[in-house]
């Protein structure tokens, strides 16, 4: 007799913790470490049960990075909410973006990962980051049009993103030893991107 299809409900809790215990076991032994089998194994799934969700382990991996994005995208979103200067949303999603990456560290480790040379990026990572990015140009704008000066949005959201990220990257690193760690350092940058803010 043919198992009972699962609700839509039910289907998307199995992903979840399939996607969370992936992360996991990935941010503990490595990506190319963990099969997934071993990914099964932990979720007392065979194999084949586990292929039923996702195809190859190339595509939970993109499903796990696809639901970073994803996160980090409302994260910074929920950053622009209530009446504030831009300057203070700036700051709010400075810190937003390295409360993410702190609190989720093998996802966020994950997303960035380096030793992705042989993954193609899945529509859905490119999709999912490219929202997560658009908060940043939203934010650049707003920083922009407040201060009533010219500039490009999007130079000024990758200047953003590379701040934040590089804070994030260093300090899960453990390399933010020489004198400042990141939270000493969010304050400068944000001086830094505003100074940037003023374009000509």
């Amino acid at each position: 007799m043919a198992r009972p299809a699962y609700s839509a409900t039910e289907r998307e809790r199995i992903e979840t913790e399939i996607r969370q215990t992936a992360a996991r076991l990935f941010g503990e032994f490595g990506y190319r470490n963990v099969s997934m089998r071993a990914i099964g194994r932990e979720l007392n799934l065979s194999a084949t049960a586990l292929y039923r969700y996702y195809a190859s382990k190339e595509a939970l991996l993109a499903a796990i990075r696809a639901e970073g994005f994803r996160q980090l995208e409302q994260r910074l979103r929920a950053a622009q909410e209530g009446d504030t200067s831009a300057e203070a949303v700036v700051a709010r999603a400075i810190r937003t973006y390295l409360d993410f990456a702190l609190e989720s560290r093998s996802l966020y480790s994950l997303m960035y990962e380096l030793d992705q040379a042989q993954v193609t990026e899945d529509p859905s990572v490119a999709i999912n980051r490219r929202a997560a990015f658009a908060q940043a140009e939203h934010i650049a704008q707003r920083l922009l049009s407040d201060a009533g000066r010219q500039g490009d949005p999007n130079e000024l959201a990758h200047l953003f993103w590379i701040g934040a990220h590089g804070l994030a990257a260093l300090a899960l690193a453990n390399q933010l030893d020489l004198g400042k760690d990141f939270t000493a350092l969010v304050d400068p940058l944000l001086r830094t991107l505003l100074g940037d803010s003023g374009g000509t």
